[in-house]
């Protein structure tokens, strides 16, 4: 178990373009040990992702078109460590990832 972890999360609504938001995100974590023992050290890390909001009415509905990306300096980093009672494991953390979503509500 890390001895700390926190999220920073801002969001920003574009004062000239209604229903565009840009948002960041800085997690971070400090380092922990993977194994019962306290022998297996893995460092803290931090991540930072940015992303952007674009709401609109569609034919009478809400549309909703996001973009994102996590991991914007693609820095290598163990997500999760330990496990169960000596369980050992490691897991390591997502590359650079680009995501594109869209949704309608009906």
């Amino acid at each position: 178990m890390p001895r700390w972890q926190g999220n920073l999360n801002l969001e920003w609504d574009v004062p000239d373009a209604r229903g565009l938001t840009f948002d960041a995100r800085a997690i971070a974590t400090s380092s922990s040990y993977a194994d019962a023992a306290n022998t297996l050290r893995v460092p803290g890390w931090i991540r930072f992702d940015v992303g952007a909001r674009y709401m609109t009415a569609w034919q009478n509905h809400l549309l909703t078109l996001r973009a994102r990306i996590e991991n914007l300096t693609d820095r290598d980093y163990w997500a999760s460590v330990g496990g169960a009672a000596g369980g050992g494991y490691l897991t390591l953390g997502a590359p650079r990832t680009f995501m594109l979503t869209g949704t309608i509500e009906f």
